[in-house]
């Protein structure tokens, strides 16, 4: 399959905790589904990447204000 990026979506949680888990910070999906809300509605909608109908990856993205910039900051975590 080709790879795809798309929204996070509640029902990704138990594959999301399961990848966090991998980069050593253990979570429970409940958690995880539970924090997509909000991040939904600030705008900052974890990104997935997938391979077919499988979540293969996993990417943060914020906004925010800094002091000594202009404009907004972006950081991908």
């Amino acid at each position: 399959p080709k790879p795809a990026l798309r929204d996070a979506r509640p029902a990704d949680a138990p594959r999301l905790a399961e990848l966090i888990g991998e980069l050593g910070h253990e979570v429970d999906a409940k958690v995880v589904r539970r924090n997509l809300a909000p991040l939904r509605s600030a705008g900052e909608t974890p990104i997935v990447a997938t391979l077919g109908k499988e979540v293969v990856g996993l990417c943060g993205v914020h906004r925010m204000v800094a002091l000594h910039r202009d404009r907004l900051v972006g950081r991908v975590n």
